[in-house]
């Protein structure tokens, strides 16, 4: 049955749906968040700068193009000449000195024993490289000051033509023992290291001063105990007249080797001593 109270309730109940109506129409609208695409940045790949570098142009050896050959004639005395072909800016070539024996002569003629030897230190020494330099030194010498000096006047010429590192070693075969040993006596902080084969001494013409020298200049010898051109004695004198001036000296004693079973066998190993650290 109808009544006052009945009626208040169902308003209410009308209004709280109402209003429960209108809540839901009216909820915030949903942000819809934009796609962006992103594009990914490109890795680049560095390519590193080459060093710079140097091409030397000259006359190569047959089937050697790495390295030139040049045969200048100083003040008379012939000159042999092996230099890289392409030297790095940064790291120029080395030098090697060679000082040849009694028999031997530097001239041009490549078909002779002595400059095929020569050919073959040059195109070893610069394949590591090394600049590789010989001169006749007046030919037979007993150490004296006009071969050290012909020595240096082709390092001079190298070096007036030719981009070097300060480095200068010194290798005496036999007879070349001798100016060898002068060379660092004279000129002892222009020498790096100091390698000999089979060298012909003179040992009572060193003083104790000289002898010292080689204290910063470190020497080391190879020889064969059946050596009958220079006797491995001569390399026992050494050894001793360096140890009675408390100065180091290294020696290979190599057993039945002869004269001439040392030169460019020991390449190798004298490219080792250079450049030991």
């Amino acid at each position: 049955m109808f009544n006052k109270k009945n009626f208040g309730v169902i308003i209410i109940l009308v209004i709280a749906i109402i209003t429960a109506l209108n809540v839901a129409s009216h909820k915030e609208p949903q942000i819809i968040e934009p796609i962006v695409t992103v594009t990914p940045t490109p890795i680049v790949e560095l390519t590193p700068t080459p060093e710079p570098t140097i091409i030397y142009e000259g006359t190569s050896p047959q089937r050697q193009s790495h390295f030139i050959e040049v045969t200048p004639k100083i003040a008379g005395e012939q000159g042999y000449v092996a230099f890289p072909k392409v030297v790095t800016v940064n790291n120029p070539p080395a030098i090697v000195m060679y000082y040849h024996g009694s028999t031997q002569r530097i001239t041009t003629n490549f078909s002779e024993e002595v400059m095929k030897n020569m050919r073959t230190y040059g195109t070893f020494f610069t394949e590591k490289n090394v600049a590789f330099l010989a001169s006749n030194q007046h030919g037979d010498n007993w150490g004296s000051k006009t071969a050290v000096e012909d020595s240096r006047a082709l390092i001079k010429w190298v070096r007036e033509r030719y981009k070097t590192s300060p480095d200068v070693y010194i290798l005496g075969f036999s007879m070349g023992g001798m100016p060898a040993m002068r060379h660092v006596i004279l000129y002892p902080k222009e020498v790096k290291r100091i390698a000999l084969l089979a060298p012909a001494q003179q040992v009572e013409t060193y003083t104790t001063g000289q002898i010292k020298l080689f204290r910063d200049v470190p020497l080391k010898v190879w020889h064969g105990t059946s050596d009958s051109n220079v006797p491995y004695w001569v390399t026992e004198e050494l050894i001793a007249y360096f140890k009675k001036q408390n100065t180091p000296i290294e020696v290979v004693t190599l057993k039945g080797k002869i004269h001439w079973d040392v030169d460019l066998e020991y390449k190798e190993d004298v490219y080792k001593w250079f450049t030991m650290k």
